[in-house]
């Protein structure tokens, strides 16, 4: 009799571990692509926000916009935008990497110092991921810049944006990694810290996210500044995406992909 019990709990057991192990397999690929690990998908329970205090929150959220806007009156960005002198191409950006990645590490050594994880802002980095993050963004990237080596685009781009594109084939192969940067270091900042920051600190979702949209509108200088409107719609629907979610990667692919094919597709 015991036999007979145990002959098809066994059988039941086994299929439930090729089960979980196929599940575990799934979650371990798509994790994979979209950069975080697989335990993170089966978190049955929310993190709360980080608790950080007002004035770490405001250096970073309304700090770095300023930075930026001052970047716009630098001998390089001048040069560019006043000038139309694209020899001022690659500081420009070199100036705005830099920006970006200072960014990152304010957050990050923000995080740290007050024992918070990551996790809290929705960011589940694993090695294999940031792989394929690079990898996908790079080949669909080095991809058009091929298409367009062999079939060049009709029409030049329109003013006042023909100053910002890529022109010789250094600068759009350049441009590929400025699209990874904006992608990581944007919503690292600007969606992932700035809207859950933001609500640790008492702020109610749409607050949070009406801020960290002028945040991010003001990033991109003057131009933020002159443009808002379009910027700012950027920032609520990238801020819809993560929200909906509730993770980076996928808002990283699309920002980053987005700047891709913006500028190297046309």
């Amino acid at each position: 009799m015991l036999r007979v019990i145990h002959g098809p709990i066994a059988a039941s057991q086994k299929t439930f571990d090729v089960r979980w192990k196929l599940d575990r397999f799934d979650l371990t690929v798509t994790g994979f692509l979209m950069n975080e690990d697989w335990r993170s998908r089966t978190e049955p329970i929310a993190l709360p926000p980080p608790a950080l205090s007002r004035r770490q929150v405001w250096l970073i959220v309304a700090g770095f916009p300023a930075l930026y806007l001052l970047n716009s009156f630098t001998p390089w960005s001048m040069g560019l935008f006043r000038d139309g002198d694209q020899s001022w191409w690659p500081a420009f950006f070199v100036s705005v990497a830099v920006l970006h990645w200072m960014s990152v590490f304010a957050v990050v050594w923000t995080m740290r110092r007050n024992r918070q994880e990551l996790r809290q802002i929705g960011f589940r980095m694993r090695v294999p991921g940031m792989l394929a993050y690079f990898v996908v963004v790079i080949a669909v990237g080095v991809g058009l810049v091929l298409l367009r080596q062999t079939w060049p685009p009709p029409e030049s781009p329109l003013e006042p944006w023909a100053i910002l594109y890529p022109v010789t084939l250094g600068q759009k192969i350049a441009w590929i990694g400025i699209s990874l940067t904006a992608g990581f270091c944007e919503e690292f900042v600007y969606r992932g810290f700035a809207i859950r920051a933001l609500q640790g600190r008492g702020f109610r979702t749409w607050q949070a996210v009406a801020l960290a949209s002028v945040s991010f509108t003001l990033l991109h200088g003057i131009a933020g500044v002159i443009l808002f409107p379009v910027y700012f719609a950027f920032g609520l629907l990238f801020a819809g995406l993560f929200l909906w979610t509730k993770r980076l990667a996928p808002v990283m692919y699309a920002h980053a992909l987005f700047d891709v094919l913006a500028v190297l597709a046309v």
